[in-house]
C-alpha cells in the first residue's frame, strides 16, 4: 500500500493538545523519540516576544494503516478499482470500520469520511462487504495524524 510520499510533517501550533503524539529529534540528530504531550506547558516551544514558535526538531507522522488499526478499526482494505488513480492505477481510497461506523481514507489528500454502518444484510444473514466510500454522513474532513483521528473518534463516541 503506497501512501504519502512524505511520512512526517512539521506540526503547527494549533495541533498541540494534551494527548498529541509527535516525535522530537535527539540532540539534532536523525534519531527520533516518540512523545505524547501530557500537559500544555511550553517547555519545548520557542518564545519570541509574545509569539510562540515550534522548534525544527519536532515532527508528526501522517495518519496511516498502522495508526488506524491501533485505534481498533478493522477490515482495512483497498476500495474497488473504481477508486484508483487513473494515471498509475494505485489505490486512492481505503476502507475500515469500527463498531457503529464505516470509514473511508484518502491518504494522498488526508481526507477521512465517517458514516454510520449500513444495516443491510445479505440473503444468508451475513453482512455484505462494502466496496464504496462512506456516503455523506457523520464526518468528512482533513485528518493528518493519529492524534486528530483519535480525538474525532472520541468526540463522535466511536469507541
Amino acid at each position: 500500500m503506497e501512501q504519502n510520499k512524505e511520512l512526517y510533517y512539521p506540526p503547527s501550533i494549533e495541533e498541540f493538545h494534551v494527548g498529541f503524539e509527535f516525535q522530537i529529534s535527539i540532540y539534532g540528530t536523525d534519531n527520533w523519540a516518540e512523545m505524547v504531550l501530557s500537559n500544555l506547558t511550553d517547555e519545548f516551544l520557542n518564545k519570541e516576544g509574545n509569539k510562540v514558535s515550534i522548534p525544527n526538531c519536532l515532527r508528526v507522522k501522517y495518519l496511516d494503516k498502522e495508526d488506524i488499526e491501533s485505534l481498533g478499526c478493522i477490515g482495512f482494505r483497498e476500495m474497488n478499482s473504481a477508486w484508483r488513480n487513473p494515471l498509475d492505477k494505485r489505490p486512492i481510497m481505503y476502507y475500515a470500520e469500527k463498531n457503529n461506523a464505516m470509514m473511508g481514507f484518502d491518504f494522498e489528500n488526508h481526507i477521512v469520511s465517517i458514516s454510520p454502518k449500513d444495516p443491510c444484510k445479505s440473503v444468508d444473514g451475513k453482512r455484505e462487504e462494502y466496496d464504496y466510500p462512506p456516503a455523506i454522513g457523520l464526518f468528512r474532513g482533513i485528518v493528518k495524524n493519529k492524534s486528530e483521528f483519535k480525538k474525532i473518534l472520541e468526540q463522535m463516541n466511536i469507541q
